[in-house]
């Protein structure tokens, strides 16, 4: 890229989104300046140590909130620039509401708010002799829609990465038009872009690629001695929210359990259904086999591994 790009995400640093740490310390190592920006701290007391590889530094957008001398100058400064570009864009997010519709936490009048921030700071990047090249959004909810109305505030293309919630759980129209007017759709897996290719109409949906999630294979090796542990100990890594099955994990653990299997399995992770998954493990009677250690990093999880047995 000839200039910065910029890149918004949701929150940062997230200690589950290794996938977006990756990403932006390859895009580092490939040479890309990246200008950073967050809608809000993630506000986690764990940070994986890799975020401190990261050079771009972070600006958050929400909190806390400029003072509001500084936000009128601010609009006042983009809408000087381009007053035609302002006022279309203010009145596009104002006759919209229902952009930011479904799973967002950011309604559309807050996400032009935050937009004309970055819009703002595109000015100064080009005051500065450092003008952007692109706009890249990670998650198609509220990033993306600051990343579309970035672009209709200041033309700079963009295009966004779509996940999970982010994308099945807004509406189809509001994805649409995130969609249209980007240069890429990216997402991290067959079912999503097939869903994408269903339901957002040709006209309005740009390129999607996928790009699958993956692991730098320099860090996680395998043992050259795998562990053989009595009993053998088994792992699960993952937030505790209903979409990643531990309840289903849990109940296939108790078969085993009732076919005399002895086992061991260690859970990383933490969220929401802590104590309702271990109230299920009393239930079927493996809370002798179940250890649940919480939240941890990267490193943690690749000692955790060489720990695990291999057989299972």
């Amino acid at each position: 890229m000839p200039g910065p790009v910029i890149y918004l995400v949701r929150s940062w640093p997230r200690l589950s989104q290794t996938f977006i740490l990756d990403e932006l310390l390859a895009l580092e190592r490939r040479g890309v300046e990246v200008a950073l920006f967050s809608l809000v701290p993630s506000g986690e007391t764990i940070v994986q140590s890799r975020v401190a590889a990261v050079r771009a530094p972070v600006r958050y957008l929400a909190e806390p909130l400029p003072p509001l001398r500084r936000r009128i100058a601010g609009q006042l400064r983009v809408a000087r620039h381009s007053p035609r570009r302002y006022l279309r864009t203010w009145w596009y997010a104002r006759s919209r509401p229902s952009l930011s519709a479904g799973y967002s936490t950011c309604s559309t009048r807050r996400c032009f708010g935050h937009a004309v921030q970055v819009a703002a700071a595109v000015l100064d990047m080009h005051r500065a002799a450092r003008p952007p090249s692109h706009i890249h959004a990670h998650f198609a909810h509220d990033p993306a829609l600051v990343a579309l109305l970035v672009h209709r505030l200041t033309g700079l293309s963009y295009s966004l990465t779509a996940h999970a919630r982010d994308l099945y759980q807004i509406p189809v129209n509001s994805l649409a038009a995130r969609t249209a007017d980007a240069t890429a759709v990216v997402t991290c897996c067959a079912v999503n872009a097939e869903y994408i290719a269903t339901t957002v109409p040709a006209q309005q949906r740009a390129p999607v690629h996928v790009l699958h999630h993956g692991l730098e294979l320099d860090r996680f090796v395998p043992s050259p001695s795998p562990a053989r542990s009595t009993p053998p100990v088994l792992l699960s890594v993952g937030r505790l929210v209903a979409k990643k099955g531990f309840d289903v994990l849990f109940e296939a653990l108790a078969r085993l359990k009732r076919d005399g299997v002895v086992f061991e399995l260690r859970m990383y992770g933490d969220g929401p259904l802590r104590a309702e998954l271990a109230a299920q493990c009393n239930e079927l009677g493996i809370e002798e086999n179940v250890r649940m250690l919480g939240e941890c990093s990267q490193e943690q999880v690749r000692d955790a591994l060489a720990q695990a047995d291999p057989s299972y």
